[in-house]
């Protein structure tokens, strides 16, 4: 089978067997070399003098130790040591023994140069096998040895190893660097130090947890906590570890990606400035078109009356720009949503959007909390689509929604099913003369509060919209 030497101890209390296992080796096997013991005690002595048996062949019944005796003792001094017993004496318990000791192999005692043959292919076999596991052990310990150090001079990505209950077993240079604890600080630690308190509190740290248990990885980003309390935008893989079928733990790489997290939000905020100076142009355009056609009408008239008119749109104007310039500091974020009647805000909004001959009922009141100046400014938007579309004389209902939210419908010729998700798109505009921004600034707005908008058909055909989502008081 294999031509790599083999050494084999044979205790046998019979000389002339032994030196007749050696003689039939010595003619058939030249790679196999015997030597011989007589008793327990003497196999002993030879193994601890010397490192190269690779295999024990031994009968059962032996002078001082017994075969199992002898098993006994070599497996507690050599665990892995290939034991084969070769006996003749004994019975069924004496095999069954030997088996629950770790004995290799067992095979019949005979002289038969066929039994002699078997037993030679036998301990050839069980040689090969224990050297290939030791060879397998060997490398699979190198190969940890490498990862180890592999894993533990990674200074970018923090990998590290948590137990069944999320404890932290390992600790690389990486994850020193990025999160600040040592490694005999955090040992044994939860990795629940790791977040912050509200998800604590709301218990993400352990459903993280249970989802990479049931799915096997999972990837997570979000805010983490540092040892000396300053956060850090992470993302997050744990992948559940499992060994012969069971779960054992979890492995977790964490990489530092504030600086992507912040470039994406200066992106986010440059659209946002982007969609606030179209904003600026568009919202600007009723205030001053009031104020534009009283003064015509206060020059051609005389009417001086009209100039209070055309003064107050200005002022609406200057209240718009103030507003907008905050916007373009803070972003579209709302800081500081008030209590305010539906029915003011509309009434408010009407004033620049309506016309004479246009009719705005509120069918019911209810108490809305959102930021006074946009939400005026949505309605305006809807109000202003709703004249554009439905014509000057056109009758706009402003109500409650069940749940939480509000309505603006019309009785306008309405918006074709197949449209509506693309009228909230910058740009969108089916009137020649329109910007396409009114209705993606709604959006906008509504985005900004955490409210959501959608359009569908109204009561008398025409388009009704839905901003829901909303705190009503």
């Amino acid at each position: 089978m294999t031509e790599t030497p083999i050494t084999i101890l044979h205790v046998d209390p019979s000389e002339s067997f032994t030196d007749l296992l050696s003689e039939f080796v010595r003619q058939r096997h030249d790679h196999v070399v015997v030597h011989e013991a007589h008793s327990g005690e003497d196999a002993l002595a030879h193994l601890e003098s010397t490192d190269d048996v690779d295999c024990v062949v031994s009968d059962y019944e032996i002078p001082g130790l017994n075969g199992l005796e002898l098993l006994a003792a070599v497996r507690e001094r050599w665990p892995d040591m290939p034991f084969v017993l070769f006996t003749g004496g004994g019975n069924e318990a004496v095999v069954l023994k030997a088996i629950a000791a770790g004995v290799t192999d067992y095979l019949e005692k005979s002289a038969d140069p066929d039994r002699l043959a078997h037993l030679i292919d036998r301990v050839e076999r069980v040689v090969i096998h224990h050297r290939t596991d030791v060879e397998l052990a060997r490398t699979v310990r190198r190969t940890e040895a490498q990862f180890e150090l592999l894993v533990d001079t990674i200074e970018d990505y923090a990998i590290f190893l948590l137990d069944e209950g999320g404890h932290v077993q390992t600790w690389n240079r990486g994850a020193e660097k990025i999160k600040g604890y040592t490694e005999d600080e955090i040992l044994g630690e939860h990795f629940s130090v790791f977040y912050r308190d509200e998800d604590v509190a709301a218990g993400v740290p352990d459903r993280n947890l249970r989802e990479a248990s049931t799915k096997g990885r999972i990837r997570d980003e979000g805010w983490r906590v540092r040892k000396d309390g300053s956060e850090f935008w992470a993302d997050v893989t744990i992948t559940a570890l499992q060994e012969t079928g069971a779960h054992t733990g979890y492995a977790k790489i964490t990489h530092d990606s504030t600086s992507r997290k912040r470039e994406q939000e200066l992106l986010e905020q440059t659209e946002q400035l982007e969609g606030i100076i179209a904003a600026i142009s568009h919202d600007l355009q009723n205030p001053l078109a009031v104020a534009s056609g009283n003064v015509r009408l206060a020059l051609d008239a005389g009417d001086l009356s009209r100039l209070d008119a055309a003064e107050s749109a200005l002022e609406r104007a200057s209240q718009l720009l103030d507003h907008l310039s905050t916007l373009a500091q803070e972003g579209m974020r709302i800081t500081q949503p008030e209590p305010i009647e539906l029915s003011e805000a509309a009434a408010a909004a009407w004033t620049f959007a309506g016309t004479d001959e246009a009719e705005l009922r509120v069918e019911e009141d209810c108490v809305l909390v959102a930021d006074t100046q946009r939400l005026r400014q949505l309605l305006e938007n809807l109000f202003g689509n709703a004249v554009t579309h439905g014509g000057p004389d056109v009758t706009v209902r402003v109500g409650p929604l069940d749940g939480g939210g509000f309505y603006v419908e019309d009785d306008g010729p309405g918006i074709p099913e197949n449209e509506r998700t693309g009228v909230f798109e910058m740009g969108h505009s089916t009137n020649p003369d329109g910007t396409g921004f009114g209705l993606a600034i709604c959006k906008q707005i509504a985005d900004s509060h955490g409210w959501f908008i959608e359009v569908v058909e109204g009561t008398d055909g025409g388009a009704r919209f839905e901003i829901s989502d909303v705190e009503v008081l």
